[in-house]
């Protein structure tokens, strides 16, 4: 195997065993930055997103029935929305909140299911589009408002 990966060859030059088709090296997952460069956080320093709320009283958060299963969440935090997906109970009304959302919004908030909590509320990242867009619909101050900095209770 000339150049291969057991010849010194770079990892490029590798070759499937099976003789197919050559290795790709790695990828990086584009949401992960690499090491050292990570995006810098818009609410760095200023709140906890566990005590916040926000997006918990803003979207509806869908997810394929089935998981509703697996995470083991109560049938009372759960709302069939149609044969192939469900939502938090709460979270599809015209004002949503999700029924496992206990406190204010933006003040002592948390989820009373934290560590079964669904994929949409797993993938919500602080500081994300739409965690500064629910925290936008509060109230809440948001980087670039005259009020980032000051908590609500000021």
């Amino acid at each position: 195997m000339t150049g291969g990966a057991r010849s010194g060859g770079s990892r490029a030059d590798a070759i499937d065993p099976h003789g197919a088709r050559p290795i790709d090296p790695p990828r990086t997952d584009p949401i992960d930055p690499p090491a050292g460069t990570a995006p810098a956080d818009p609410l760095a320093g200023y709140s906890d997103c566990v005590a916040c709320g926000a997006c918990c009283a803003a979207y509806r958060v869908a997810f394929y029935w089935a998981e509703a299963d697996a995470l083991g969440l109560p049938d009372t935090h759960v709302e069939r929305l149609d044969p192939w997906r469900a939502c938090m109970a709460g979270s599809n009304a015209r004002a949503p909140r999700c029924v496992a959302l206990v406190g204010p919004v933006g003040v002592d908030a948390r989820c009373s299911i934290y560590a079964q909590r669904p994929s949409p509320c797993r993938d919500l990242q602080r500081g994300d589009a739409q965690c500064l867009r629910a925290r936008a619909r509060h109230g809440l101050p948001v980087p670039g408002s005259a009020s980032f900095g000051r908590s609500r209770a000021d």
